[in-house]
């Protein structure tokens, strides 16, 4: 459908400038693409909330004139259509339904895969799933959810909103500690009288911070379960916090362990979350750090140690 939709870009470009009108009208494909999209959506807004339907009273229009123009030109691409030609566009969307004319039935099931990409795109839906995810559940036959688990879902949902700070807090906690030094004050004291006090809370320390991290993969496991994702950009901050550093060529454990929760669980959760992706990005950048620093001939030397240990 995108295919047919930029081919139809193209050849509108291409038909205009074939005119030879006395004021010719500059336009460019992605131009005719973004706007052909805007109005699509736009005439699919206003068939769902009844504009078209005579028998529906003081319907709201969704969008205004001055919004539909911004969405195209603010869209971030090289765009050659006039604000003149846009609200022309628009005042065409409002007069007839694009859709119901091409035979659009809103009460046909299933809807056309263009209804289906109109609906990912604009976000109209009622679930977070894409259309084409949607009907492959089915046809893998995932059961949905029963009463009963949907019932525990929406308890376990506010009883863990109630302690969230709390439990986020606890378990970030070990992160940002330093770790152990000793304070004594002579060489033999260090060396010998507090070795071994030395050795367990380090040891103590690295159980804990291994069990931080554990219960911060569980909890950005159970915020995407719960449908928590919002509130999971605080789990995320906390491990890109701790372990996206520019630190070398080292990499302790617990901050491996920490970008492995980043890239494992954060796709799923920026997909839900939009504050999610800065930390991935970031734990990304770091990953990257760290492949240039161990294989680039600078690091070839430090390549071989972690390749010996």
């Amino acid at each position: 459908i995108d295919d047919v939709l930029q081919e139809f870009a193209s050849k509108c470009c291409q038909h205009n400038s074939a005119q030879n009108y006395e004021i010719t009208t500059i336009m460019n494909a992605d131009g005719i693409y973004l706007a052909t999209y805007s109005a699509l959506l736009l005439n699919l807004r206003l068939i769902q909330c009844g504009h078209y339907d005579e028998t529906v009273k003081d319907s709201t229009i969704p969008l205004t004139e001055t919004q539909f123009v911004d969405e195209v030109h603010g869209s971030g691409v090289l765009v050659y259509v006039s604000a003149t030609w846009l609200c022309e566009l628009y005042q065409n969307v409002l007069a007839k339904s694009l859709l119901e004319i091409a035979g659009y039935n809103p009460k046909t099931h299933p809807q056309p895969a263009l209804i289906n990409l109109l609906t990912d795109v604009g976000g109209f839906g009622s679930s977070q799933l894409l259309t084409d995810w949607q009907k492959l559940q089915k046809v893998h036959g995932i059961p949905d959810n029963s009463p009963e688990i949907e019932a525990g879902i929406k308890l376990s949902r506010r009883v863990l909103t109630c302690c969230w700070a709390s439990v986020i807090s606890v378990l970030g906690g070990a992160l940002g500690e330093k770790p152990y030094q000793g304070t004594g004050t002579s060489a033999i004291s260090r060396l010998v009288a507090r070795r071994s006090r030395q050795r367990y809370k380090q040891r103590l320390r690295d159980d804990v911070i291994t069990a931080s991290l554990e219960g911060l993969h569980k909890a950005a496991s159970l915020s995407n379960t719960l449908k928590l994702q919002a509130r999971s950009s605080s789990i995320l901050s906390l491990l890109s916090a701790s372990s996206c550093k520019n630190q070398g060529a080292k990499l302790p454990a617990s901050h491996a362990l920490s970008l492995d929760v980043l890239l494992s669980k954060g796709l799923a959760l920026g997909s839900h979350s939009s504050a999610c992706w800065p930390h991935v990005f970031s734990a990304c950048i770091t990953v990257a750090y760290l492949e240039h620093a161990l294989f680039s001939k600078t690091g070839s030397a430090q390549l071989l140690m972690v390749a010996q240990n």
